[in-house]
């Protein structure tokens, strides 16, 4: 569905009741589809912030990535994306981070999460958190 770009109601709310099923890969399957979309809709918003919290570390990193593409800066997405950068899996860290620098928002509490960051154990996160504060205009001394 997100490669056939229909953003019709029924197609979204489908999608959106997709984020609850039992089954992770349902789940990850409706945000990845939903990240496609390009739909920023409150509805959606707060369906893949919710993602942000899943049980399986795949579902969240597919929900991190998502949000960074669908470009909504957002208070609440900038929150969610901050606190994913101490998820315990480096890939949903990694994710964030990219989609911090992606967003463009410098406020103080996305600077020193990225910041943080550097000092992670993971390389691609470190090198995640560069490119995005870089991006952000606070390159890494």
């Amino acid at each position: 569905l997100g490669k056939l770009g229909d953003t019709s109601d029924p197609v979204v709310q489908g999608l959106i009741a997709c984020l609850q099923d039992e089954h992770w890969n349902v789940r990850g399957s409706a945000v990845e589809a939903l990240g496609k979309l390009g739909d920023t809709s409150p509805p959606v918003i707060q369906g893949l912030l919710a993602r942000l919290q899943d049980e399986n570390k795949d579902v969240r990193w597919t929900a991190t990535s998502a949000l960074g593409k669908l470009g909504d800066s957002s208070p609440a997405v900038i929150q969610g994306l901050v606190a994913c950068l101490q998820d315990e899996h480096w890939n949903v860290r990694k994710a964030a981070a990219w989609a911090l620098g992606k967003l463009g928002d410098s406020s103080p509490a996305v600077i020193q999460g990225l910041e943080a960051c550097l000092q992670d154990k993971n390389e691609d996160v470190r090198r995640a958190a560069t490119e995005a504060l870089t991006n952000l205009g606070h390159p890494p001394d």
